[in-house]
Order: C-alpha cells, then structure tokens, then sequence
C-alpha cells in the first residue's frame, strides 16, 4: 500500500517538506538561522526519507510511509504491553490492536506528511513508564537504580514528544505533579525511605528532561532569537480565539459554535455556512494575523507575541463566562477523532470507497465520540471510588488503577491546553491510542462475564 498511496503536499504539509529539504540540502545550522522553524525531530525524520530515497532512486515520499507505517506498528506494540498489563480479554485485546492499524484518521494519519504519527507509540510508553514509576517509588523491595533507569524512559519518552510536538512541554509539569503531592505527603508521613525514591525520581526527570529540551532552547536563542522549542504561532492563534470567542454573539452563533463540534463543515450543511464561518480555523487565522500585521507597524518583532497574549488576556476578561463556555464547546472536538475522510493523500478507489461510505460516515460521528465520552467518564469514576488505593501502604498499587490514573492525567491537560487557543481534527490523534484503550477497560468491567 506504501507503494500506490501519494501524499497531498497541502498547508503545514508544504512547511515540513521545505524544512526536510532544507536540513537534507544546506543542514541543521540553515534550519536554526531560518528559524524559529517547527519543533525538529519531524524535519528531521523527512529529511532522512529524502536522503535515502536520493540513494535508492525512489520517492522520499515512498520512504516516508513506509516509516510513519512503522511507527503505527509501534503504536500497536505499546498499546499491546498496556492492555496486557490492564488483563483486557484476548477478543477485546485483539480488537483494539485491529482497530489501531484499520481506524481511518489512524491510517491517513500515517500516509500523510504530518508530525502526529511520530507521536502515538511514545504517548503510550510515557503512561507506561509513568505508571510503573508510581508503582515502583511505593514498592520499598524495588531498587532506586530500577527507579532511575524506568525514570530515564519516561522523561525521554517526553523530550521526544516535546521535539515533536511542543505542546507537551507544557503537559509535563502536569503529569509530574503527582509526585510532587506524593513527596509531601511521605515528608508529612516520615516515610523516609519512599520519600528518598520520590525525590530521585523528581530529580532525574527534571535533569533529563529540562537539560535537553532547555539546550535547544538557547540554540534557538543564540541564532534566531527567540527561546523557544516550535514556531511563535501559537500567541497569533491565542488572539484569533479570544476575538472571536468574546465576540457579542446571537444565540445563533452560539448555536452555530456547538453544531461546529464535530466539524465546521457539519454546520455549514445544516445551518446558513455564514453563521458558520466564525468557527472555522481559517476565520480565527485571519483575525490573529491580521492584528499581527497591525503590531508590526507600531511594535519591534520580538514584542508582537507578547502584545498579542496581553490583548488576548484583555478580551478574555471582558466576557470570561462566554470564553469558558465556547472553550468547553471547543475541548469536545477531541471528542470527534475518527474521520472517515481520507484527506491529504491520494489512494486507490477501493480503498477511498471503502472509507467513504455513507455508513461508515454516519458509525464515525456517532459511535466513537460516544463510546470515548462514556470510557472517559467511567475511568474518572473508577478512579474516584478507588483513588485511597493510589497510595499503598505496602507494596505498590494495582495495575489497573495507575494505568487509568496517568491516562487521565495526561488527556485532560492536553485537551485544556489546545482547547485554550484552538483544536483541529489532527489534534486529537496523539491520544486515540489512549481512548482506545479506556474503551477497551470500559467494555471489559461493563461486561466481564459475557467476555470470560
């Protein structure tokens, strides 16, 4: 299939090709002085295609599916240690790892030329690693090298997802803070021995974590200026949402926003397009850049991301209730992951057919979404009524319960961190695995003797 299948080279999918072709032609000095340029190991992972490709006289193109198929398989192989660990039945087991390598988003996912597919195999091995972590620093018959060196995977599970994708230099903190409260309660304790692990645990997570992603940072700095991982859209995109968020709106508008959930253009069938058009990603673009254009006439370039931020903040104190409540609209389109549309690559008609089919269509915008927000619910159910068993007086806690814990830990700050600027369809990809895998749980407890 890697061989028939040609991707569209359309928006962002232009920019990682010219970086690609940039580090493979002039080299990683070019793509710092060009900067700041997209966060690096994607370019980079291109530009390896292009070289092997010029090699064997083929395609990068050709090249580059056949890794983006790998990591799918990779994804498969973290999901497959997960649901063991969780005991999920071998036919629900099965499923889910048949779903991984079927899913339309998960497979145009990894025949297009976007960043989203590096990330799906580490976003598992950092839950996987991040449980065992909780479960080791509370098992006093586990060594602290064991401590150090599961540590070491985890962290570097997240400089590649940060390199990746920068978001998750923000979910970080959020994900250790666990450990944090877990430190200052064995302080109060006195459980000296657990709070020795802890603090281990902290510091090597913080020196493998922070000393690279920090380094890149100042190479950043040094050459283009800016401290930073990714590109400085984000502060054009913040603006471009509080704009149209904290907007007088009609409570058609509002209507329109929540008929947006699944998709702009499921609005635009159903209500007049024009109501429509404020919620699309292009709209909300178009309103950040231009004031970004406005700032250049009045402001020095490194002070525009700043003034943007601040003017976003002010709007956003204007009508706070409104912005939360069209943030929460936006944060439920991650609830939307599976699209049957095979976008942004070219693929035989039987393949298309199959994808496009009406049928498929409607069990897409129906059925996920639902069985996501229900998995969902139940795990943060299942946590509450077992969340004295986090901390275990004696050995370590179960399986099950730490696995679902870092799960959540991890979806929910991702989701209210793009929700706060914007999330498009691609955004969710990153943690389908992980949906998946709730579902998987959620179906097992529901109807555990059926399955025996």
């Amino acid at each position: 299939m890697a061989c028939i299948v040609e991707m569209m080279i359309l928006h962002d999918a232009s920019g990682y090709r010219h970086l690609g072709e940039m580090l493979t032609s002039e080299g990683l000095l070019a793509y710092f002085k060009n900067g700041p340029s997209r966060e690096p190991i994607y370019p980079f992972i291109i530009s390896i295609s292009m070289h092997v490709g010029n090699l064997l006289s083929i395609s990068y193109q050709t090249v580059q599916i056949f890794i983006q198929i790998f990591f799918l398989f990779l994804t498969q192989l973290c999901a497959l240690f997960l649901l063991k660990r969780l005991k999920i039945q071998p036919f629900l087991l099965a499923l889910i790892i048949l779903y991984i390598g079927t899913s339309s988003s998960l497979v145009n996912s990894a025949f297009r030329l976007y960043s989203e597919v590096v990330t799906y195999p580490f976003v598992l091995a950092a839950i996987y690693f991040g449980s065992l972590c909780w479960q080791f620093v509370q098992d006093s018959r586990v060594s602290q090298q064991k401590i150090i060196g599961t540590t070491f995977l985890l962290s570097l599970s997240f400089v590649i997802l940060t390199l990746t994708r920068a978001i998750f230099e923000l979910i970080i903190p959020i994900f250790f803070l666990p450990f944090i409260l877990l430190a200052l309660w064995y302080l109060i304790k006195k459980e000296s021995r657990r709070l020795k692990n802890v603090v281990i645990l902290l510091l090597v997570a913080i020196t493998t974590f922070y000393i690279p992603t920090t380094l890149y940072k100042l190479v950043n700095k040094k050459y283009n200026g800016y401290f930073t991982i990714g590109n400085t859209t984000s502060a054009t995109a913040f603006y471009g949402n509080a704009n149209r968020r904290t907007r007088k709106l009609t409570p058609k508008k509002i209507l329109a926003a929540f008929i947006s959930i699944p998709r702009w253009s499921f609005c635009a069938h159903i209500l007049d397009p024009q109501e429509c058009s404020l919620w699309s990603f292009v709209q909300s673009d178009h309103i950040g850049f231009a004031q970004a254009d406005v700032l250049r006439k009045q402001l020095p370039e490194d002070q525009i991301n700043k003034m943007l931020t601040k003017l976003s903040i002010k709007s956003i104190l204007k009508r706070p209730f409104q912005y939360i409540l069209l943030m929460e609209f936006q944060s439920l389109k991650m609830l939307f992951w599976e699209y049957p549309a095979m976008q942004y690559s070219s693929y035989p008609n039987t393949i298309r057919k199959f994808y496009d089919n009406k049928l498929y269509l409607y069990w897409s915008i129906i059925i996920p979404p639902l069985l996501t927000f229900c998995a969902l619910c139940f795990a943060i159910i299942f946590i509450w009524k077992n969340k004295k068993n986090l901390i275990s007086s004696q050995d370590s806690p179960d399986d099950a319960l730490t696995i679902m814990f870092f799960i959540l830990i991890l979806i929910i700050p991702y989701t209210t961190t793009f929700a706060l600027v914007s999330i498009l369809d691609r955004y969710s990809f990153p943690i389908v695995p992980l949906y998946l895998i709730l579902i998987a749980f959620m179906l097992q407890k529901t109807f555990k003797k059926s399955l025996h």
